[in-house]
């Protein structure tokens, strides 16, 4: 067997059995004496197959002595246990051409080999792990010697994919003649993207058989002296687009990624998910219910992909029911050039007891509290909207205050710490 890779082709798979086992049944005279039933010889080709995506499968047999049927004697082939043939043997005394099916090929070229051969889909008689090839002898006298099975799988044959986009400085204008360098850090495959003279313009072409899901690719350009890297994460939906676009912009892109309240001041995270380093002096703001209450500057440069935790340490916060929209914006004054300037803010709306953060309180807030009680970390919650007590931290208390707001309507009103 020679195998090789070719990008064009399925996926093939390849099961070999080797022995020897010499079957003579059909109670023949001078023989074993032994009956049909007690001279089939049986081996398995084991492990397990995908069969949703199994194309072909085909069961080769190398059997010496085995032949044509003569007189009243007969061998018989068994594929999991079902009969799939009779007297399938060829070249026993004779040259036969190709037995050609799938990937297997037989050919026996002596007059009197004495050896025989076959080659039979068995797609239909396929099971998903431990195959069972069966040859019984009836009276033909022959050895079981060599079985083989072969499955091709569907593929989808490898599709052209193409990273492209366009390259900008940090004030975005145009970055004539880039240089841009792509690498797959998961298999470490490398490629450098075609441009144009006097374009800001780049493109790679690759094959998606280059490329999996999940695959990080690092992108980096050069640009007026200026190195920009980041790193993408190669999609299915890529995939099967074919590539995707990616502009490269030497600036930050800065993002709010979370707001919590700590003992009635308000927190907040941000973070650089652009393609260059962001200096340190920009402020975020605080926004309740639409209206500013505070700033705060980031004093810290955030890299590629740094974050910083800051908070509005002058404001103290005072809830209001029935609940606050708190915005925390990036960035407030502009004095960042960003490669996206419309996600600078996020928006969070709190609400005393709402711990499925769904901007209501009811009894699915009382379940996911229980169990963030029963089970612990398995189930987190905000402990600001949790402690309904106002008590200062989560316990079962909250729990049972919780359902009771929810059973006697009125009746027990939720007190969450920063409350009127």
């Amino acid at each position: 067997m020679v195998l090789y890779q070719d990008d064009t082709k399925p996926s093939y798979r390849y099961w070999i059995l080797e022995g020897a086992d010499v079957l003579e049944g059909g109670r023949r005279e001078g023989g074993g004496n032994l009956a049909l039933e007690e001279c089939i010889n049986n081996a398995t080709f084991e492990g397990n197959i995908n069969m949703k995506k199994v194309a072909d499968a085909v069961l080769g047999l190398a059997t010496p002595w085995g032949g044509a049927a003569w007189g009243d004697h007969h061998s018989y082939l068994y594929f999991n246990g079902d009969e799939i043939g009779k007297d399938v043997y060829h070249g026993y005394g004779a040259p036969c051409s190709n037995q050609t099916l799938g990937g297997i090929s037989m050919h026996v070229g002596g007059t009197n080999a004495q050896m025989g051969v076959n080659v039979t889909n068995v797609s239909c008689y396929l099971n998903v792990g431990d195959n069972v090839v069966g040859q019984g002898d009836d009276g033909d006298s022959m050895m079981a010697a060599n079985a083989f099975l072969f499955v091709e799988y569907e593929t989808k044959a490898p599709a052209p994919f193409f990273v492209y986009g366009w390259v900008f400085h940090g004030d975005k204008s145009e970055c004539n003649d880039p240089a841009v360098n792509i690498t797959n850090l998961n298999t470490g495959e490398q490629w450098q993207a075609e441009t144009d003279p006097g374009y800001n313009y780049y493109r790679v072409l690759t094959s998606s058989h280059n490329m999996s899901a999940d695959d990080a690719l690092q992108i980096c350009g050069v640009c007026g002296g200026n190195v920009t890297a980041f790193n993408h994460t190669v999609t299915s939906e890529g995939i099967d687009n074919g590539g995707f676009e990616q502009n490269i912009t030497n600036a930050g892109d800065l993002v709010i990624t979370g707001i919590r309240s700590e003992n009635c001041v308000i927190y907040y995270s941000i973070k650089n998910m652009g393609h260059a380093a962001v200096p340190a002096g920009h402020n975020t703001t605080l926004y309740v219910d639409g209206i500013e209450m505070a700033c705060d500057g980031v004093p810290v440069e955030l890299s590629l992909g740094g974050s910083y935790e800051g908070c509005f340490d002058g404001y103290n916060w005072t809830y209001s029911p029935p609940g606050d929209n708190v915005t925390a914006c990036a960035d407030r004054n502009d004095t960042v050039v960003e490669i996206d300037e419309s996600n600078n803010c996020l928006t969070k709306t709190w609400v005393c007891g709402d711990v499925t953060g769904d901007g209501a309180v009811n009894m699915g807030d009382v379940t996911k509290l229980l169990w963030n009680q029963t089970y612990w970390g398995q189930y987190p919650v905000d402990p600001w909207a949790a402690d309904v007590t106002g008590g200062g931290g989560v316990n079962m208390g909250d729990v049972t205050k919780l359902l009771w707001n929810q059973t006697y309507w009125g009746q027990y009103p939720l007190t969450c710490p920063c409350s009127m």
